[in-house]
C-alpha cells in the first residue's frame, strides 16, 4: 500500500478509514446513508481507487457498515452505513467525553 511520504508514516487507505470513521461518529454520515462510490472517493481523494477499496474494507471489517451491492452503473460499489455499528460508535464517543468531563469536576 502506498504511505503519505516516509516510512513511519500512515498509509493514505489509513487516514482515509479514519475520516470517514470521524464523519459516521459525528453524524456527517447518517445510519442507511450511501457513501460515495469507491471511483468517486478516489476522485475527490486524488488517490487510486485500490486505496479506496482498502479503507472500505477496513471500515466492514470494523461494522462501521459495509452492504457492498452493485450501483446504478456496472462495476461502481457502495457502502452503506449500519446503524447499530454508528450508534456504537456514538455512544463509545460520548461515554468518552462525560468521563473526561466527569474527572475534570472532581
Amino acid at each position: 500500500m502506498s504511505t503519505a511520504g516516509g516510512s513511519g508514516k500512515v498509509p493514505l487507505y489509513r487516514k482515509i478509514y479514519e475520516e470517514i470513521r470521524r464523519d459516521i461518529a459525528s453524524g456527517i454520515y447518517q445510519p442507511g446513508e450511501v457513501l460515495p462510490s469507491i471511483r468517486d472517493k478516489a476522485g475527490m481523494e486524488g488517490v487510486a481507487r485500490n486505496t479506496v477499496d482498502a479503507a472500505y474494507q477496513i471500515l466492514a471489517e470494523k461494522g462501521l457498515g459495509i452492504s457492498a451491492r452493485t450501483g446504478p452503473a456496472p462495476g461502481m460499489l457502495y457502502v452503506t452505513i449500519r446503524y447499530a455499528a454508528v450508534r456504537d460508535e456514538i455512544i463509545e464517543k460520548g461515554v468518552a467525553v462525560l468521563a473526561e468531563a466527569v474527572g475534570e469536576l472532581q
